[in-house]
């Protein structure tokens, strides 16, 4: 047994394979006929037919027929199935993402370290904190600890948790929350770029931020917003 996941279409109450879709309209995208795809896919030409009757309705159609020309006419995507097309390509891209994750948690020892892996692949910075400091400021609380020698406080609005001092948590913000001034700060070693972000090593943790980073000596400083800083309870060692 394998664990993993499989995107689908839901017409109607009926599931269609969205990779047997991708396939079928990247050809016809390719060949400008239905037969054509048809055989580029290794599908019958009646499955195509009944296929893409099932995909098309009153109000959007995925295809469009043509008529003449040097190849004798045939069929094309329409807008709306060149949009439906990109955002299923983009969907299986996403599976592919999450099967490797799969696939990397059965290898791996336990749901921690899969954590850990999901945060870093979805470019999320997660720090374990000590809460030293809860206060309510009209609608927000204010959510302070320290990561070693790294001090930084949350801004809160509406929390369903109750926090308190002593309370083991994860701030976690987005490489977005990242700014060059204002308080929050967070240093770290500069470690280069990665995919467009800057890569802080702070302790034994990697930070991706955005935007504009403060260089000294091989240290690099920034700023987190504490409204863009998620506070989640947790237990860490």
């Amino acid at each position: 047994m394998q664990l993993g996941l499989s995107p689908y279409l839901d017409i109607g109450g009926k599931r269609v394979d969205i990779h047997k879709v991708c396939t079928l309209l990247e050809a016809l995208q390719e060949e400008g006929s239905l037969l054509r795809a048809s055989k580029k896919c290794a599908m019958s030409y009646k499955g195509v037919w009944d296929l893409l009757a099932l995909l098309n309705s009153e109000k959007e159609q995925l295809t469009s027929s043509k008529i003449g020309g040097l190849r004798g006419g045939g069929s094309d995507l329409t807008p709306f199935g060149k949009r439906l097309l990109q955002k299923m390509q983009e969907l299986l891209e996403i599976e592919h993402q999450l099967n490797r994750l799969i696939k990397s948690y059965e290898t791996i020892n336990g749901l921690k370290q899969f954590k850990k892996l999901l945060q870093n692949s979805l470019y999320k910075n997660i720090i374990p904190v000590v809460i030293e400091e809860v206060k309510t400021k009209g609608k927000e609380v204010v959510v302070a600890g320290s990561y070693n020698q790294n001090r930084l406080k949350a801004r809160v609005s509406k929390p369903k948790e109750q926090f308190f001092v002593g309370q083991k948590v994860y701030f976690v913000f987005d490489p977005s929350a990242a700014n060059h001034k204002g308080e929050n700060f967070l240093k770290g070693i500069y470690a280069g770029k990665e995919s467009g972000k800057t890569k802080l090593i702070v302790d034994d943790l990697e930070i991706l931020v955005e935007g504009k980073v403060e260089l000294k000596n091989g240290l690099a400083y920034v700023s987190i917003r504490p409204k863009s800083i998620q506070v989640i309870p947790c237990n860490f060692d």
